[in-house]
């Protein structure tokens, strides 16, 4: 049985017998009422078309593995892998077959994640200690686009942070009125466990998976060169890092360089409201990913009585003061973290 598909003709292996379908089903040609379950393996091969060799399409992921030592193989489990080359960020670990490599992968190498017959479909960063087992960095399709960053963090970084900026700019940000927004976030950005916000002139990095912690250096990087600060802090999740098999501690934030220090609360400005953030306060200094939600809560509080729980900078609160509430209560569990 021939296909022709992405320009590559396909073959169902001649082992195999010939597939019949009933209700749906793949069925292995028998004997009567020995008929059992197959799955045709499919190969793609060069043939000759006209004269010409037609050229066999193979993974750009593994050729280039080929160029590096040991790159270690993450083999999926039967029946998982269209998941994952569907573009599923995260591998878990129950959907892994096997790990191939010597020495074993550690938590944040790079790795192929590959289908049953060590095919690779994508790659990314491992963690042998989270129950996400994989953070696909690139597809096979990802990386046919942009073969320049398969298996190089720093090339990719770029890409996906100068892809994320265009994003933003897209939706108008920054602006006159809006100078704090989240610039990375997370799988949203095809960077699974990093966020990054932009608090004016001061860049955050919230790091919540091993893989940010062990790149942490290309990421500032790559942060430096793409916003063209110098402004960087980390700010390590450390529960959520905790899951990960990591021990950190906040006493371990910091900056790219000294002159990122902002000594107490500094000004920022969302939909024409100013606030105070702090690089001390809680997450990253502000709550960068709920912008829309409270200009939302603006347009529907007119005349209404809004209690603002976890208040923190009072986002909430002002926006309804904004919008008309008639009475407004802003209310935190910790008097210091108000600002």
């Amino acid at each position: 049985m021939l296909s022709l598909k992405n320009g590559v003709l396909h073959f169902v292996h001649p082992s195999l017998s010939i597939p019949c379908f009933r209700h749906g089903q793949a069925l292995r040609m028998g004997t009567a009422g020995n008929s059992t379950r197959m799955r045709p393996r499919i190969h793609s091969f060069p043939v000759m078309a006209g004269g010409a060799q037609v050229k066999v399409m193979e993974s750009i992921i593994g050729d280039i593995a080929k160029d590096r030592s040991k790159v270690p193989k993450v083999v999926l489990k039967r029946g998982k892998t269209q998941l994952f080359r569907g573009g599923n960020p995260m591998v878990y670990s129950g959907a892994i077959d096997r790990v191939v490599g010597r020495p074993p992968p550690v938590a944040g190498d790079l790795v192929m994640v590959t289908d049953g017959a060590e095919q690779p479909i994508a790659w990314g960063v491992y963690n042998p200690l989270s129950m996400f087992a994989v953070r696909i960095m690139q597809t096979e399709d990802e990386a046919r686009r942009e073969p320049e960053c398969v298996l190089n963090m720093e090339t990719l970084l770029l890409s996906r942070f100068s892809a994320a900026r265009k994003l933003r700019k897209t939706l108008g940000l920054p602006s006159d009125h809006t100078n704090v927004f989240r610039l990375v976030n997370s799988e949203g950005d095809r960077l699974s466990g990093l966020i990054v916000d932009v608090l004016g002139e001061q860049v955050v990095v919230a790091s919540s998976a091993a893989w940010v912690e062990r790149h942490r250096s290309t990421i500032e990087l790559a942060v430096g060169k793409a916003i063209k600060t110098s402004h960087v802090s980390w700010r390590p999740s450390v529960e959520i890092l905790k899951e990960e098999g990591l021990q950190v501690s906040t006493s371990e934030d910091s900056s790219l360089d000294s002159a990122s220090d902002v000594i107490g609360d500094f000004e920022v400005v969302e939909n024409g409201v100013r606030y105070l953030a702090s690089l001390d306060g809680q997450k990253t200094g502000f709550y960068a990913d709920q912008r829309d939600s409270r200009l939302l809560l603006r347009s529907l509080a007119s005349g209404s009585s809004v209690l603002d729980l976890c208040c923190y900078s009072g986002g909430f609160a002002l926006n309804a003061a904004l919008g008309g509430a008639s009475y407004i209560t802003g209310k935190h569990i910790f008097l210091t973290i108000l600002i």
